[in-house]
């Protein structure tokens, strides 16, 4: 991982890159969760759907 933020920031930061307001976001089913891909640009969090939660989980979650 690259730099890692709180999951406030990285609220923050999705938000003012998408345009979105964080209710909107909410509106959209879309939430922050722990990520550890190992890409080099992850902050060590990422935004998803409930929908895509489980697979997430599955290939993300092995070093939280």
């Amino acid at each position: 991982m690259n730099k890692e933020i709180t999951q406030s920031e990285f609220i923050k930061s999705y938000c003012e890159k998408s345009k979105y307001t964080e209710k909107e976001l909410n509106k959209l089913g879309l939430f922050a969760i722990p990520c550890s891909c190992g890409d080099k640009d992850c902050v060590g969090w990422a935004m998803i759907t409930k929908a895509n939660a489980n697979s997430h989980i599955d290939l993300y979650f092995k070093d939280i």
